[in-house]
């Protein structure tokens, strides 16, 4: 059995072997046939799980790009009888929007790695001057998931850290505890809509409290920001989420205590009565223009 390579039965038979004949010079020899069958079947599995191994590292790309035309007419009616022209349309809008997004990923085993870019470009047929180009995001996002740190760089966003708008800056995160992550972010807000040449700069702080799977998962942040050289917001923040099967809770506030105000207090409620029906109920309180000692004395194109 051996020779032909039938290794189990082999082991089988070298077994039922040894438990009839306890001793003798028959029982040593199959005990050392058995024991190097072991040994060559131990290093077998070895080898195997070694050739099996295979490299988890991956990259992916992927980009999106869409293209509107858009034009508007007004059609201009006659004011009375001797108005010489009696009906017209006047072209008010000729333009080409454009939308480019591209991301790019790379994945191994103990971090992330993604470069992300998102812009658009208005043309406008009838006024070239007019036509601009925005850079929505573009940033470096390192995740260390293992090791416990992150950090993003570049054109971006940060959900519930008394950041209202995009800037260009930097983020860096830390896991102290599996349930406690701290956020440190730094930068000059984006105000793509905004052409008043108003130099600001922030800082702040985040703690995120529970794990990403937690019903309950909370978070505290303070931010400060500098208009110019001068106090242009100081404001703390408190978020809380809970969820279950049937009911999600949602609650964030942003308080300024440099105007002594609230800036921001949303709440929401969600109750699933049914498998395919939910009801939500929502309160939403916010400045129209969040406080900000750069907006005193400024004026403000409506």
């Amino acid at each position: 059995l051996e020779r032909s390579n039938q290794i189990p039965r082999a082991k089988f038979e070298y077994k039922k072997y040894l438990k009839l004949y306890k001793e003798g010079e028959g029982t040593i020899r199959v005990r050392q046939r058995l024991q190097a069958l072991q040994s060559v079947d131990t290093d077998r599995r070895k080898k195997l799980r070694k050739s099996q191994r295979r490299s988890v590292d991956t990259f992916t790309s992927f980009g999106r790009l869409s293209q509107a035309f858009t034009t508007r007419y007004q059609q201009r009616e006659a004011l009375n009888a001797d108005d010489v022209v009696e009906s017209e349309d006047i072209e008010l809008t000729r333009r080409i929007d454009t939308f480019l997004s591209l991301r790019g990923r790379m994945r191994t085993e103990d971090r992330n790695v993604q470069l992300v870019f998102t812009g658009n470009n208005i043309f406008d047929i009838l006024d070239s001057t007019e036509s601009e180009s925005r850079v929505v995001n573009f940033f470096l996002d390192y995740d260390a998931f293992k090791q416990g740190y992150y950090t993003i760089l570049g054109r971006q966003r940060v959900r519930n850290s008394g950041v209202f708008s995009r800037f260009d800056g930097a983020i860096a995160g830390y896991d102290f505890l599996p349930w406690f992550r701290g956020h440190a972010y730094i930068g000059k807000p984006v105000e793509l809509y905004d052409d008043r040449n108003i130099d600001k700069t922030f800082w702040g702080l985040k703690v995120d409290i529970g794990r990403r799977n937690d019903p309950v998962n909370m978070n505290l942040y303070m931010v400060n920001q500098e208009a110019d050289g001068y106090a242009d917001r100081q404001a703390v923040g408190y978020g809380v989420r809970y969820a279950d099967r049937f009911t999600t809770v949602f609650g964030l506030l942003d308080y300024d205590f440099l105007f002594d105000d609230i800036n921001l207090l949303n709440l929401r409620w969600g109750w699933k009565y049914l498998e395919n029906s939910k009801l939500n109920v929502s309160y939403n309180f916010r400045k129209l223009i969040f406080l900000s000692s750069a907006l005193n004395n400024q004026p403000l194109d409506t």
